[in-house]
């Protein structure tokens, strides 16, 4: 989930969800920790709200440290990786299907369905560790060719790991390299290396060179022989590594697409534009110009703007990959964007896009955009009116029923409310929810912040209506028994908030 995630975002929310899912059902297995199954649940909340990457990445890199920790699961290798021995063991047990380069373009790879892995094909090589290698050889692949290896130690695991993630980087090296130790390298993805290494400054011609010496030299005791293209042996090369990330100036390098401002209203300064040999990559970094911070909608438009300026110059030279990130004013070490844009040609134009901005939501604007999703095919007199109150951080919302609705309907209609509102997707921490009747209020639900939010354990509520298969969406079809439960289940559950917080003591 993590990886994928982190590559396509929400554009395939609903697989990443079938995975938490998978993940739930794992966990009824286990005997710890006992909040597991409410941690991988808080990971599919973000999943259902569309969160930004760093916050998915943030809560399953936190998640996967616990397991490890209570697990004792093995994510670095015992001894330090060796470049011979990787290779020996890889041509022994791998090169006939992966090839000598690890393109799977051998005559036994040809025979094969589905197809062996290609490392060096970019959307699925990027997203491999060296732990997902350790892990692939020593369980094999479901459904695949792939077979578990048992003969293979878990040293021998470790040093084909670091090996294969080498192939992937055939070219010259840098000769100076940030400090990443080999328990840092055994979890990281090439993905995510690229990522830091790029908000660290380390950009244009520097950076798959640093990224081939972080592969190929730092994590191991010795480098090696590497095979070329044609699979014969090759010493290893060095480059000279460049002072900076200059003009993009080195040799097959060369100048992005010239960009302009366009709306006075969206003002940038370009701070980095280079394109990568043969049209592979394309690297832009703009500044906003002004120190105040934008809004998410301008950050938003700018990327979309700086991208259809892009496609507009290159046509058919499109890049491979585009890469766009909006930073704050003045800065220059690459920290923190604004956002984000990812264009992945694998389908020609009409490639995977991705547009992460990580700001929070404007509170009006989320409280609109919450007030259009809940109102679609309703009247005027039976939409949901929702406000916000910026000075206490707190928004409101009434929901007007058409007819008597006794209290535990109402706790079924306001608690969908929640689900929506948590976690939090703006500035706003407290939810006020008011189901009312001619005029009356039938009840009134007041939710703190998150933490009280989390206290009624919403989320086995959903994996118990999820068991009996009972729909909680807002105007799912539910039979009179379905219903009858759930509102058991909500009535329960707001009955573990504070009295205060359900006022008319209707619970």
């Amino acid at each position: 989930v993590d990886a994928d995630y982190a590559r396509v975002g929400a554009n395939e929310q609903r697989e990443h969800l079938a995975m938490i899912d998978a993940a739930k059902q794992v966990a009824l297995g286990l005997p710890r920790p006992p909040e597991l199954r409410k941690d991988i649940a808080s990971v599919g909340v973000l999943l259902e709200s569309m969160a930004p990457a760093t916050e998915v990445h943030a809560r399953v890199t936190a998640l996967r440290a616990r397991l490890a920790q209570s697990y004792g699961i093995a994510q670095a290798p015992p001894a330090t990786p060796s470049a011979s021995r990787g290779r020996a063991l890889y041509e022994q047990h791998c090169a006939a299907c992966h090839g000598l380069t690890g393109r799977a373009d051998t005559p036994v790879a040809a025979t094969l369905r589905p197809h062996p892995a290609n490392f060096r094909e970019a959307l699925f090589g990027e997203t491999l560790s060296p732990y997902d290698v350790t892990t692939a050889v020593r369980f094999g692949v479901d459904g695949t060719p792939m077979a578990a290896v048992p003969s293979l130690g878990e040293r021998d695991r470790w040093d084909l790991a670091f090996y294969v993630i080498g192939l992937r980087h055939p070219g010259p090296l840098a000769e100076a390299v940030p400090p990443w130790t080999v328990r840092e390298l055994a979890r990281t993805s090439d993905h995510d290396l690229r990522e830091v290494l790029f908000a660290s400054g380390i950009g244009g011609a520097r950076l798959e060179p640093t990224l081939g010496t972080l592969r190929r030299l730092s994590p191991f005791e010795a480098p090696g022989a590497w095979p070329a293209e044609d699979g014969t042996a090759t010493p290893t090369r060095a480059a000279p590594e460049m002072a900076d990330r200059g003009p993009c100036s080195e040799p097959g390098f060369g100048p992005g697409p010239e960009l302009r401002v366009t709306d006075a209203s969206l003002p940038f300064d370009v701070t980095h534009d280079c394109m990568f040999p043969g049209h592979a990559r394309l690297e832009i970094t703009v500044n906003w110009r002004t120190a105040e911070r934008p809004r998410r909608a301008q950050v938003d438009a700018l990327l979309r703007g700086l991208f259809s300026q892009v496609r507009s110059v290159t046509g058919a030279g499109m890049p491979d990959l585009t890469h766009i990130c909006v930073f704050p004013a003045g800065t220059s070490n690459g920290e923190d964007p604004y956002g984000c844009l990812q264009f992945e040609a694998d389908d020609g134009p009409q490639g995977e896009f991705a547009v992460q901005v990580d700001l929070p939501f404007e509170a009006g604007e989320w409280a609109r955009t919450l007030a259009e999703s809940r109102s679609r095919g309703l009247t005027r007199s039976e939409r949901p009116q929702v406000t916000v109150d910026e000075p206490s951080a707190r928004l409101a919302v009434t929901v007007p029923f058409a007819e008597p609705v006794t209290v535990g309907r109402a706790a079924v209609h306001l608690f969908s409310w929640l689900f929506d509102f948590y976690p939090p997707k703006t500035e706003v921490q407290a939810i006020v929810l008011a189901g009312v009747y001619q005029g009356k209020t039938v009840l009134e639900v007041r939710v703190a912040d998150l933490r009280a939010f989390l206290s009624m354990d919403p989320w086995a509520i959903r994996e118990r209506m999820a068991a009996l298969g009972i729909p909680i969406e807002p105007g799912a079809a539910r039979t009179a028994e379905q219903e009858a439960v759930l509102e058991k289940e909500y009535v329960r559950a707001l009955a573990k908030l504070p009295k205060a917080a359900v006022p008319r003591g209707a619970l």
